[in-house]
């Protein structure tokens, strides 16, 4: 028969320990999932797209290449080697049977800020990528041409500068005047009639006259103003002429080497500018016809589950546990502590007569 005051009696007296250890436990377990920080995933995948100018190049090849394109692409975002605190996080997806995407995701605790931080990532990617489309061969090509054009100013310049300054005369007259004083030099003084007749007048008035005589000093002086009478000085003047006409051909000569030599710079600027203007329109035709191009194939979205319902699934274990857990406690109480305090036990057990074996007494000993 079932003794319902000796069962009364224990769910009173163990209720206060039901109560305490669940509300203990669940306090406890709510405390520690309140110390969880909420996480949000949110993801994308950005695909690359190739022209058909590659269509017929093999898979491996184009794999390779694409999974380059997007190294590259990263590593000008500055997101190679970042810390694992990055809350953005980059994976290349590439296999031989399907195409590159790049997956970008974001677990934070604000699903906002996850979400936002996606979506400036797939900008981000999506502008550099084009940046280094456009870039690559097509900025080295630029950079070339600029210089092209900085030296072919450069070389107009010069060139103009040099000419401002043009030197007056012709290569073939300074040529011919120097032969004729060439010639004069060697010839030697030639005396004309009227050095002759100044000679023969001086030589008279030798004879007649005293060396102090007014008529002797009037015909040196004559004689002595005739270039080709002077001797040493006629020489002198001769070889002075010549020297200046030499130093003018000479000068003439390296204006006209100079001039040359600046025409010359300005001409293979100026085929070297054209060359590097039609690699670049080449190159900008070979990209159009070759181009990567990236698109959002997933828009950012949210991968994880609501946190609320996680941490209210999470509750109810806590819960669920702390119920067990005090059921199992008070069971290990019922079964082990109480078996000698009812007197049927008692002297089941330890065969002993107690003072009452009345079963009302029995909760009055606990």
């Amino acid at each position: 028969m079932l003794d319902w005051g000796y069962w009364r009696w224990q769910a009173a007296r163990n209720l206060p320990l039901f109560v305490i250890i669940v509300v203990t436990i669940t306090a406890v377990g709510w405390t520690a999932i309140n110390a969880i920080p909420p996480e949000h995933t949110v993801s994308s995948r950005i695909i690359l797209e190739r022209s058909l100018g590659l269509g017929g190049a093999p898979k491996a090849q184009r794999s390779a290449e694409e999974v380059q394109h997007l190294q590259l692409i990263l590593h000008e975002l500055g997101v190679v080697g970042q810390s694992p605190d990055t809350p953005v996080e980059f994976k290349i997806e590439s296999s031989r049977d399907k195409p590159t995407y790049l997956s970008i995701s974001s677990t934070q605790s604000s699903a906002v800020a996850a979400l936002t931080a996606v979506r400036a990532a797939e900008t981000a990617v999506i502008e550099q990528g084009e940046k280094t489309r456009r870039d690559g061969t097509l900025s080295a090509l630029t950079n070339q041409i600029s210089r092209h054009e900085t030296s072919l100013t450069q070389a107009n310049k010069a060139l103009a500068a040099h000419e401002s300054q043009p030197l007056t005369g012709s290569e073939q007259g300074l040529e011919r005047q120097a032969d004729q004083l060439r010639a004069r030099i060697e010839r030697g003084p030639v005396e004309d009639a009227a050095i002759t007749k100044l000679r023969i007048d001086l030589a008279v008035a030798q004879s007649i006259y005293s060396d102090t005589h007014p008529k002797l000093r009037q015909l040196r002086d004559r004689l002595s103003r005739q270039p080709e009478a002077a001797g040493d000085d006629w020489h002198a003047q001769l070889q002075s002429q010549l020297d200046r006409t030499l130093a003018a051909l000479t000068d003439l000569r390296s204006y006209q080497a100079t001039a040359s030599r600046l025409e010359g710079e300005v001409t293979t600027a100026t085929s070297a500018l054209r060359e590097a203007q039609d690699a670049l329109v080449a190159a900008q035709l070979a990209q159009d016809a070759n181009r990567i191009n990236l698109r959002v194939v997933e828009n950012a979205a949210l991968d994880s589950a609501d946190p609320r319902k996680a941490r209210l699934a999470m509750l109810l274990g806590t819960l669920l546990a702390a119920v067990l857990a005090a059921v199992a406690g008070i069971w290990l109480r019922v079964r082990i502590d109480p078996r000698v305090r009812r007197p049927r036990d008692m002297r089941n057990a330890l065969g002993l007569t107690p003072f009452a074996t009345l079963p009302d007494l029995g909760p009055s000993l606990g």
